[in-house]
């Protein structure tokens, strides 16, 4: 394949990619609005499937938003309480003073903690986000928010398009990395010792990463979190493909 040839081809897999981009932003927009005026007991539920699904959080993540959601959890079981000490009470008409009176204050308390429950709900949504995992806790989710959403197996969900947002992009990189190798003609332009200095280095990179993964293995929590940096990296990619599909929505038409 020629370098035109090539440089084209890369260009369409970018193109396909943008045009993802921007599919997956709309998508991702409009769930996130729906989210948002969701049931806090309904994303205190989602937030904890994400936490069972997800590969990126570590086990200190994780823990720490289900310290978050169990805090939630406490504050909706205390709602569930006062209402239904509420329910107890005779009704306006037949009530006597002491009742009306407690019933107000009862209604102020529920009203309090449904408050306190809207923030602590949000403090979780918020920490799952600022770890970068805004999309995932929307693809995880996808049928949810949105019944009439395709299946998460469907490529037409926002799970598909991530699934294939990845896989183009590392075809793009493999892409790369098969037509930027050398090739005979190279090496009869004299560009023997270059080659020679490049097999080196990639063998020292390939004894360090075996060299890496070898003490990975004796310690399987440090492969854990390769593979979830590895993750997490890959979905800070795609949020920033994300982020320029905003700032310049007219690179993706």
């Amino acid at each position: 394949m020629s370098p035109e040839a090539q440089k084209a081809k890369i260009g369409e897999l970018k193109a396909s990619q943008d045009e993802l981009s921007k599919k997956m932003l709309a998508r991702i927009e409009v769930l996130d609005a729906r989210y948002k005026n969701m049931r806090n007991v309904t994303k205190a539920e989602m937030l904890r499937e994400l936490s069972a699904q997800t590969e990126v959080m570590t086990p200190a993540e994780s823990a720490h938003l289900s310290g978050l959601l169990d805090k939630a959890d406490g504050i909706a079981r205390q709602i569930e309480d006062l209402k239904a000490r509420a329910a107890t009470l005779p009704d306006s008409k037949t009530a006597t003073p002491a009742q009306l009176e407690e019933r107000t204050t009862l209604a102020r308390q529920i009203k309090n903690a449904r408050s306190r429950l809207s923030d602590a709900t949000k403090a979780s949504t918020t920490y799952v986000d600022s770890l970068g995992l805004k999309n995932e806790r929307l693809a995880v989710n996808e049928q949810k928010i949105d019944p009439s959403a395709p299946p998460k197996e469907s490529p037409k969900s926002l799970w598909g398009m991530m699934t294939e947002w990845f896989s183009i992009t590392t075809f793009i990189g493999a892409f790369q990395r098969v037509f930027s190798a050398p090739t005979a003609s190279d090496i009869v332009k004299g560009d023997v010792m270059q080659l020679e200095k490049r097999l080196v280095e990639d063998q020292k990179v390939q004894q360090r990463t075996e060299e890496f993964r070898r003490r990975a293995d004796d310690e399987g929590q440090k492969r854990a979190d390769i593979e979830t940096n590895d993750r997490r990296a890959q979905l800070g990619v795609l949020e920033q493909a994300l982020s320029n599909v905003r700032s310049h929505p007219r690179r993706a038409e």
